[in-house]
């Protein structure tokens, strides 16, 4: 299976974490930066995107769900350490596209891949994981 972790663009530096909002710039850096992800995802598999309840990810995941022509769901799974269960749960043949924040991304990544990365701002990690949710982190866009 195929997932991707995506993090929320250039925010707000100040004001409540929960509704803090992306920067223009950061929408701008987004709807690019997206456009030319659109353009490496197969064709003939239906989109799956799974955004934190924040803000800024919710901004991030309308962007998205824009160029790709597709809904997206808002999941309080995604700020959360642990997302086993929840990622147990995603059917294999869509392509699973998770929006969210750090350090959770980063956690994510080295529980299932064994690795450390930085997760920058706006940046995409795509992860091949097999049924035992264990696998590599194939690169990041």
């Amino acid at each position: 299976m195929i997932i991707y972790f995506l993090r929320h663009g250039k925010a707000e530096v100040f004001g409540d974490d929960f509704s803090r909002e992306l920067t223009t710039q950061g929408k701008i850096e987004l709807n690019n930066k997206y456009k030319e992800f659109s353009k490496s995802l197969p064709k003939d598999k239906k989109i799956k995107i799974y955004s934190s309840p924040l803000k800024r990810a919710c901004q991030s995941a309308e962007i998205l769900s824009e160029i790709l022509k597709t809904d997206f769901t808002i999941n309080n799974e995604v700020l959360n350490y642990n997302i086993r269960d929840f990622i147990e749960g995603f059917e294999r043949d869509k392509i699973n596209i998770i929006i969210s924040h750090e350090p959770f991304i980063s956690t994510w990544i080295r529980d299932f891949c064994k690795v450390d990365v930085i997760v920058s701002r706006g940046s995409i990690h795509e992860l091949q994981l097999d049924e035992n949710l264990q696998g590599k982190l194939l690169g990041e866009f």
